[in-house]
């Protein structure tokens, strides 16, 4: 949401002493003894007498500066007010049509001398061209102060959404012969996005019971099963049933299948140009018999846009003991560039495979690598 206040400091401080007009309309002052048309307001009313001054928006007691707008995008900047009073006032935008869309914050408190940008989330569809998205202003004062204005917004097309996507990634976790699974999903494209429902089954035996998920977000991180995992159902075949939803109904469906424990490539690659990518990271081994293993791994990511930055997470696997997994290790990185460092004894000597994940804040993972390397090799393994 766009939102900043900042003081503008002036000089005078009459309440009504050089600016008494407002935008664009009429403006009453005293009461009814003063009546003046210029570009300022529409209407106002004030207790003092006051000098009339041609103003443009900027300058007036009330100032406007008017952004222009994009059909269909959220939390744009709408119109910059400034309060030249002389007094706080109580500032309220709302669009004159509600099916044009909609403004964050509608009301706001400006102290004298102060401005507050107003932003707006515009409805695809709209009329585009100049002055197509008239939206009302009215300030409020602490005495009879009173302005009401009406000012219209440019409006420029914005990008036709493509084809409602599905995509996702499975991810077996099944260890010591029990299922489980991992599932990140991201719903693109579809503007009125309501809801995902996801519908685990075992096609192999009817004794494991299903379970079903349903996930108000475009995006994230499913485990299946809730529970942990299905116990012994390595071997089984698993079905993944997707449903995405608009406000009117299903809007797509897949369905897939995974075996428990086989790997697959069965993966959607989630992500695009303006996620975080990962550039590079190098694993160090500084491992010996006495000390037990260390692994240090320093990576780099670039980040275009901080808003899809997550985190990075770096995880370490071994087959030191493939069935319990007691080496394995998860560690998450600090910022966009970090050196992790995994430690354990009895593993020299053991294989590992490392991988460096950049995830979105819903924890989506967006880029990765992976390399492997003996611990006690006393190598450094560079990627890619």
């Amino acid at each position: 949401m766009v939102r900043r206040s900042r003081s503008r400091s002036r000089g005078g401080g009459g309440a009504l002493s050089r600016r008494a007009l407002l935008g664009g309309g009429v403006v009453a002052v005293g009461g009814a003894g003063l009546v003046a048309r210029s570009g300022a307001f529409s209407q106002s009313t004030a207790t003092r007498e006051a000098s009339i001054d041609s103003a443009g928006d900027d300058e007036a007691l009330v100032g406007v500066a008017v952004a222009s707008v994009v059909a269909g995008e959220d939390d744009q900047e709408l119109a910059t007010i400034t309060n030249n009073a002389g007094r706080e006032l109580s500032v309220t935008v709302t669009l004159a049509d509600p099916e044009d869309g909609e403004v964050g914050e509608p009301a706001a408190t400006i102290g004298p001398d102060d401005e507050h940008t107003f932003s707006v989330s515009v409805a695809r569809g709209i009329d585009t061209g100049e002055k197509a998205l008239p939206f009302d202003i009215e300030a409020t004062g602490d005495d009879s102060f009173h302005a009401t204005m009406e000012r219209r917004a440019d409006v420029e097309a914005g990008e036709e959404p493509g084809e409602p996507t599905l995509k996702r990634k499975i991810i077996d976790e099944t260890k010591n012969t029990n299922a489980a699974f991992t599932i990140e999903y991201d719903v693109e494209s579809v503007a009125d996005f309501d809801r995902l429902e996801l519908d685990v089954e075992n096609a192999s035996v009817g004794w494991i019971a299903g379970e079903s998920f349903v996930r108000e977000s475009p995006e994230g991180v499913l485990s299946y099963p809730s529970s942990g995992h299905d116990g012994g159902a390595e071997g089984h075949t698993y079905t993944f049933t997707f449903r995405v939803y608009d406000s009117n109904g299903v809007v797509l469906t897949r369905s897939t299948e995974r075996v428990a424990g086989e790997e697959s490539d069965d993966d959607d690659g989630i992500g695009g140009a303006d996620d975080p990518e990962l550039e590079w990271f190098a694993v160090e081994d500084d491992s010996s018999p006495q000390h037990g293993t260390t692994l240090a791994v320093e990576y780099q990511t670039a980040v275009a846009d901080p808003d899809r930055f997550g985190s990075v997470r770096v995880e370490f696997d071994t087959d030191a003991d493939p069935g319990g997994h007691w080496a394995d290790e998860t560690i998450y990185g600090e910022g966009s560039s970090d050196t992790v460092t995994h430690t354990r004894d009895g593993t020299v000597g053991s294989t590992y495979e490392v991988t460096v994940a950049v995830e979105r804040p819903s924890g989506v993972t967006v880029d990765s690598g992976t390399v492997t390397i003996e611990s006690g090799s006393n190598e450094t393994i560079d990627w890619p």
